[in-house]
């Protein structure tokens, strides 16, 4: 029988210590209310889908005239309690779909 393992506790940093470890390791990190979770990479093939699916949208909304605006997964978000700092989970999309249409396809 082996030696017990230690447990690996997660230490909470400051705001501060986790915008520095950010930028001393050159990774993305998100930051919930003090425990940070660091992020996979992409690679060369998801980077060049990102950026096609970015450009298609963007210029979909632009004909349309609208004021939207279309970002990569390289957007942190700030919420308003300021205890969370997240990457946009690329892609995200939105669709809002009338209660009437829905409404219409389901049988009972």
């Amino acid at each position: 029988m082996g030696l017990p393992k230690e447990e690996l506790q997660p230490q909470k940093l400051t705001f501060q210590e986790y915008i520095n470890l950010e930028r001393e390791n050159n990774q993305k990190y998100e930051y919930h209310d003090g425990f940070v979770i660091a992020m996979a990479g992409g690679t060369i093939n998801h980077s060049r889908i990102g950026k096609n699916v970015v450009s298609e949208i963007d210029a979909i909304l632009k004909k349309q005239g609208d004021k939207c605006e279309v970002f990569n997964s390289d957007t942190k978000l700030a919420f308003q309690d300021k205890k969370k700092y997240l990457y946009l989970s690329f892609p995200t999309l939105d669709i809002e779909i009338p209660f009437t249409d829905i409404y219409r396809k389901v049988e009972f």
